[in-house]
């Protein structure tokens, strides 16, 4: 059987998919030890962590970069959720937007954007889940998988009004033309300049 050559990067996509998803791979206890190890300590500190790192501080660089289309869409589907409507439940209005590809690091400088809480600036898990709800009474509430925490604009142990996360919401948004803002001019920039 001839062997692959495989980069680190392709090895800990592969192992950390197999592992997320119970992919059962062959070899004996250590060796399945070995497999977890790398998927669940090595790779997140060698790849993800630093690629986590970088997309992070890139948008905090650049007035939000990476979160700023993304908080606009979260203002737009707020000012839907939170009208008052009379009825019953099916003339409510859908604001609801799933964004299930997104990269970890792409959620979590999102998540770190739209709630007031620290949420660290280590890779998230795979299948990771950023939510928020509009209860009726108008309150705001935030899940970063499944545990509540407080949106953006609000302190702990306070009701999250709308309006208060509208605030901190707009207050996060530093771009609001994505496409003016990563134009690159082709006749200054050079062969490796990338977005």
């Amino acid at each position: 059987m001839k062997e692959m050559q495989v980069t680190g990067v392709e090895l800990c996509d592969y192992l950390t998919w197999a592992y997320y998803n119970a992919i059962p791979l062959v070899g004996d206890i250590d060796r399945q030890e070995d497999y977890r190890t790398l998927a669940t300590e090595t790779c997140p500190q060698d790849y993800y962590d630093k690629i986590t790192e970088t997309v992070l501080s890139v948008s905090a660089a650049n007035k939000n970069l990476v979160s700023s289309a993304f908080l606009t869409n979260l203002v737009n589907q707020v000012n839907l959720a939170s009208v008052k409507q009379t009825g019953n439940a099916v003339e409510l209005p859908l604001a609801f937007s799933n964004y299930q590809a997104l990269n970890s690091d792409v959620l979590l400088a999102i998540a770190s954007q739209s709630l007031a809480d620290d949420v660290g600036q280590k890779t998230l898990p795979a299948s990771s889940q950023l939510f928020f709800e509009i209860w009726a009474d108008n309150t705001v509430h935030g899940f970063l998988n499944d545990v509540e925490l407080t949106p953006v604009g609000c302190t702990v142990n306070t009701a999250c009004t709308t309006e208060k996360f509208l605030a901190g919401l707009k207050a996060k948004i530093g771009l609001t033309d994505l496409e003016a803002a990563c134009k690159v001019d082709t006749a200054t920039a050079g062969d490796d300049t990338f977005i």
